[in-house]
């Protein structure tokens, strides 16, 4: 029998920061919904530092590495689930096989909880992008990649990454109760590593957003603006000042204004300073809200994207977000001419264009600002909390049908 308060633990392997990336941001935000609408909620990291506390629930992590032994790992949680006896576990770590095994193994060995997992990412991210992020990765060993850089190489590739991701994809969804997948695109997708793919297990729920009070927002400024990760094998990041060296001069009142922090910062900062770029400005890792307040134009060049939470997080704010047309999930989320601007990938002639002919329509922009916000609805904080809710009560009911 199931409590009146049942018990919810969130599991992720990185530490809980809201503003440190995007599963961060929703675990945290799913983790204050749920406990608010009187779910008993306990954040379980994989990560021994780097924590922000949360408002509400508890958080747990390890004072040691648990992935340099399995028996850790296993030891973590029995002596967090002992105390919390949790009713259901959110695994939010994906296809990391040792916490989902392991989760699944004591789910069976007594504790007698149910389990969702959440895929946060696109599954043909590989797939369609393989030829750049291996060129990416074996940039400085040239001569590995000249063993891949050919039509059999590349073939061979995919076929063993398609092998390794089949059984990947058969156990998560054999280890879990549940499969959350973030758009009903990504089903096909999954389809074409699981070709006997059983569907009954699988909810599409997309992230949840709050929406922002929107009284007294300032005045809107003629700001582009880049929300992301300083990171180039998926941000695509290089591509800002390439954009910007083709606008800075269509558009000398505007700015672009770049948040956000990586691993390839230095060398972004360095290429603007190589071109001698005017009126762009990186501001590093900081919550972003102000900026959204008074941009009006969002950019997304990604090469891939899981969901792409800042293209609704600008929408919220009235942003107008112009984006590459890079992953299945963007054309469900978006809508082409109506509340954003899609451009084939890696178009940048027509991308700089796009973001000309937006910035100068005086019309345009305001009907496209007001239709962003509206749709940016469809991913409110309350109607995706109503699914997880919906979802959460189904599981718990299966568990009081198999007693």
């Amino acid at each position: 029998m199931t409590r009146q308060h049942p018990t919810i633990a969130l599991v992720f392997q990185m530490p809980l920061d809201p503003i440190a990336g995007g599963v961060q941001r929703v675990t945290w935000q799913l983790g204050h919904y749920l406990a608010q609408k009187g779910w008993n909620v306990v954040f379980i990291s994989l990560a021994i530092a780097g924590h922000k506390t949360p408002l509400v629930g508890r958080l747990q992590y390890p004072s040691e590495d648990v992935f340099v032994d399995r028996r850790l790992l296993r030891r973590f949680f029995e002596d967090i689930f002992c105390n919390s006896k949790p009713d259901v576990v959110i695994n939010q770590t994906g296809l990391y096989s040792e916490p989902d095994r392991t989760l699944w193994e004591l789910s069976k060995a007594g504790y007698f909880y149910k389990i969702i997992t959440c895929f946060h990412n696109n599954p043909a991210l590989f797939k369609e992008n393989h030829r750049h992020l291996v060129r990416y990765l074996l940039r400085k060993k040239r001569w590995v990649l000249f063993f891949i850089d050919h039509s059999l190489g590349w073939k061979v590739l995919m076929g063993w990454h398609r092998m390794k991701n089949y059984r990947s994809f058969r156990l998560a969804l054999l280890w879990c109760d549940r499969f959350i997948l973030l758009s009903p695109t990504f089903i096909s997708e999954l389809r074409w590593y699981v070709h006997d793919l059983d569907e009954s297990k699988i909810v599409i729920i997309p992230n949840g957003f709050h929406l922002p009070d929107m009284t007294g927002l300032p005045a809107k400024r003629k700001h582009f603006l880049f929300v992301g990760r300083l990171e180039q094998s998926q941000k695509n990041i290089f591509l800002l000042p390439t954009i910007w060296e083709k606008v800075q001069h269509r558009l000398p009142e505007w700015e672009l204004h770049i948040v956000g922090d990586g691993p390839d910062r230095a060398e972004l900062e360095a290429k603007i300073e190589k071109l001698s770029l005017k009126r762009i400005y990186v501001h590093g890792q900081m919550n972003p809200t102000e900026h959204y307040r008074v941009a009006k134009v969002f950019l997304m060049v990604s090469f891939f994207e899981g969901f792409g939470n800042t293209l609704i997080e600008a929408q919220m704010q009235g942003v107008v977000p112009v984006a590459f047309r890079s992953y299945s999930a963007i054309e469900w989320m978006l809508n082409d001419g109506v509340d954003a601007v899609l451009v084939p990938p890696f178009d940048v002639d027509r991308y700089a264009d796009k973001l000309v002919q937006l910035a100068i329509d005086e019309v345009r922009w305001p009907f496209m600002s007001a239709a962003a916000v509206s749709n940016a609805k469809r991913f409110s904080e309350n109607i995706v909390g109503d699914i997880w809710c919906k979802i959460l009560s189904d599981v718990l009911n299966d568990s009081l049908i198999s007693a």
